[in-house]
């Protein structure tokens, strides 16, 4: 599988940071505008773990303010 965000020496865990996007896509693809409000409450709240080989920071928040848009 392709990374969704350029890996750097420490950044975000990946497999948290994808399972989230993932669910964000889903409900983009199919969700409800009540299943939109609370998978946006869930982007904006959710505080990612540090990795060894984690996604970008600047990456991902750019990525959940894409998301956080596209969701509203």
């Amino acid at each position: 599988m392709a990374k969704r965000f350029p890996v750097v020496p420490r950044g975000f865990e990946t497999a948290q940071v994808d399972q989230l996007f993932d669910r964000v896509e889903e409900v983009l693809s199919n969700g409800d505008a009540e299943a939109r409000a609370a998978v946006r409450q869930e982007l904006s709240s959710t505080v990612f773990e540090f990795a060894v080989k984690g996604y970008s920071p600047t990456d991902v928040a750019m990525g959940v303010d894409q998301r956080l848009a596209a969701l509203a």
